[in-house]
């Protein structure tokens, strides 16, 4: 390990430069492209974009059986999380004891 004085100051000025970049915050970029306008400009695009895409007739439709197959591949992924099925049902129970608790004449 260099002990020298330039190696010694070395590391400190990086040190520095490490905490300091961590204590302050950096500045956001400024927004560019469709963030710098209005969320009416971008829905009035996006609308223009689906007319387009209906007319040229290469716009996604959804039939039932491809929402259902859809709906079955999320279904199936997220129930391979035992924990978070798990807080869903408890949420579940602690809701329904909530209410069981508000009205009695269930």
């Amino acid at each position: 390990m260099d002990t020298s004085p330039a190696a010694i100051t070395s590391s400190q000025s990086v040190a520095h430069s490490i905490a300091q970049s961590l204590e302050e915050p950096t500045p956001s970029p400024r927004p560019r492209g469709f963030a710098t306008l209005s969320a009416e400009r971008r829905r009035a695009i996006a609308s223009q974009g689906g007319k387009a895409a209906h007319a040229r007739g290469v716009a996604h439709k959804f039939s039932g059986e491809a929402a259902r197959t859809a709906g079955q591949k999320g279904g199936i992924a997220i129930s391979r999380n035992l924990d978070y099925m798990a807080s869903i049902g408890r949420r579940g129970g602690l809701a329904r004891g909530e209410t069981m608790r508000r009205h009695d004449d269930f």
